[in-house]
């Protein structure tokens, strides 16, 4: 039995355990100062992924209000969908301008004299 094991507390003098203090769980180490990591990641040519305030176009305030609030879901022919598009398209209005004009235009067709099934004019 000639070995010996080393002592547990060499170097600690005596019983006094006052600076030991158990640590919680789950502790995390507290995190370095905010200008000592961006001194590193600048020294270390780091690109900050920090969200940038996103640049305006000139002279644009933002979407104009029209007022719609309500939406449509209408079952159609693809060729009266591609007729819709294509006027939209020709004029450069939305499709809820198109809509609008459409609708206002059918009403203006509807107060003459036609039949309000097959648009025809009506004989006097």
């Amino acid at each position: 039995m000639g070995k010996r094991r080393a002592p547990l507390f060499s170097g600690i003098d005596g019983d006094d355990l006052s600076d030991f203090a158990p640590t919680p769980r789950n502790a995390k180490p507290p995190a370095p100062p905010r200008q000592t990591v961006e001194a590193v990641a600048l020294s270390s040519g780091f690109t900050s992924r920090d969200p940038r305030p996103p640049e305006k176009a000139p002279g644009k305030v933002g979407r104009p209000v029209t007022g719609r609030n309500a939406q449509i879901n209408l079952k159609a022919r693809q060729s009266t969908i591609d007729a819709f598009s294509r006027i939209a398209d020709r004029y450069d209005w939305s499709k809820a301008l198109t809509f609008e004009r459409a609708v206002s235009a059918l009403e203006r067709l509807l107060e003459e004299d036609v039949d309000p099934k097959t648009l025809d004019p009506l004989d006097p």
